[in-house]
């Protein structure tokens, strides 16, 4: 509800437009002219009978302001993530929309753009800028995170509409992945540290994710039945390790092929399978540097990625003729589709298979018309018999007939 107030002064008059907030506070704004008030009257009069009134605090509630608050609603991310996240607020999104400076070994914002001022073209001048230093994928995941900030504000609502919705994004082409042979895949194993053999054995031949070899506990590993469970995985996030569940939260089984047991054997006296040199969890960075990169410069094959034994595997159960359905089963994905679209295009001969197969339908056999010929029905002692009715029979398209030793049952009646 408002109303409007009108003051006389000794040489001037003045307008009080008076409300009260969804909140039952009373709240007023003064005008010199009549026209003003009625202006701003009719406005807050239409915002609280929409529910679309903000308070003064919310009107100017800056984007700075908001994200800080949206990022401590990331609890139900992996720590990677919310820490990959913050980076992308911190680094880009403030940036772009205020001022930064370094604080305690951070950046924090010291100005910042209102919500409400933030336009389209502000979210396509942010993209433009991005594209001249950042890949691809990397300027597309920093609108993401921007449009889902901007999603939950306009939920909130602080602001009408999404500004990010609808901006175009760069296109980015698929990430390169490698595949191993047979024989450049033993010329890493035996250029890789012998203490790391197995693991790098055991990720090519099981598909694991590194985080999942590195949460391997003995626990999860059955000799004797030939599986491994894959329960977590453990990540390291600023030097701390986080154990999780496995990636979709899906615990899954894998068997593993007999030439892994030897190699396994020795190693499950410990907490973890697949240790640092000096015991204790294995540490993705350390691991790579250390280890992995020395190897696979040794071997030739410069470039390639830990994640890559994950892709190699996928492709030698595809050569296998593996049904997609248990590729994703195996890998973890969370639905086919997913396994179909990162490695369909190892799948060339499908379709001409499927063709394939449709010729040899054709090629079969046909059945004589003796094997397909339906006989009259016998009539059985003390049952109903049927004899030929009178009518003539059925016409057939011109040039066709019933075969001779075949019986047209809709010429037969019943017999009374």
């Amino acid at each position: 509800m408002a109303w409007i107030e009108q003051r006389e002064g000794r040489t001037s008059r003045a307008y009080r437009v008076c409300y009260r907030d969804p909140d039952g506070q009373k709240r007023s704004r003064t005008f010199s002219r009549r026209a003003d008030a009625n202006q701003f009257f009719a406005e807050i009069e239409r915002q609280l009978s929409a529910g679309t009134y903000l308070s003064p605090q919310q009107e100017n509630l800056t984007f700075a302001e908001f994200s800080a608050d949206w990022l401590n609603t990331l609890g139900h991310l992996a720590p990677g993530s919310r820490q990959n996240v913050d980076g992308i607020v911190r680094n880009h999104l403030w940036r772009a929309f205020g001022e930064v400076e370094w604080r305690a070994g951070r950046l924090e914002p010291t100005s910042s753009m209102t919500l409400r001022a933030i336009r389209p073209s502000d979210v396509r001048g942010l993209i433009n800028d991005l594209q001249r230093d950042l890949a691809p994928g990397t300027v597309k995941k920093v609108h993401q995170v921007l449009s889902q900030i901007l999603d939950d504000a306009v939920n909130d609502g602080l602001i009408p509409r999404n500004p990010a919705r609808g901006a175009k994004l760069p296109r980015s082409a698929p990430s390169e992945m490698r595949f191993l042979n047979v024989e450049a895949f033993e010329d890493l194993v035996s250029a890789i540290d012998h203490r790391y053999a197995a693991l790098v054995e055991t990720a090519a031949f099981t598909g694991m994710r590194f985080g999942e070899l590195a949460a391997l506990s003995p626990a999860d590993v059955d000799l004797d039945q030939r599986r491994i469970t894959v329960r977590a995985s453990l990540s390291d996030v600023n030097g701390t390790l986080h154990r999780r569940p496995p990636k979709n939260g899906k615990v899954r089984g894998l068997a593993i092929p007999q030439r892994l047991i030897p190699s396994l054997e020795p190693l499950l006296t410990g907490e973890h399978v697949f240790t640092a040199p000096a015991g204790g969890p294995l540490r993705r960075r350390l691991f790579r540097t250390r280890q992995w990169l020395p190897a696979v410069e040794a071997c030739g094959q410069d470039g390639l990625r830990f994640h890559d034994l994950r892709h190699t595997h996928a492709s030698w159960l595809i050569r296998q003729g593996v049904h997609p359905k248990a590729l994703a089963e195996r890998l973890g994905h969370s639905t086919v589709r997913l396994s179909l679209d990162r490695y369909g295009h190892l799948f060339p001969d499908i379709d001409q298979t499927i063709a394939d197969q449709l010729d040899a339908l054709g090629d079969a056999p046909r059945p004589s018309p003796a094997d397909t010929a339906v006989a009259a029905p016998k009539p059985s002692a003390g049952a109903r018999s049927w004899v030929q009715a009178e009518d003539p029979a059925p016409k057939l398209p011109p040039g066709r007939r019933l075969p001779d030793n075949v019986v047209d049952l809709r010429t037969f009646r019943r017999q009374a």
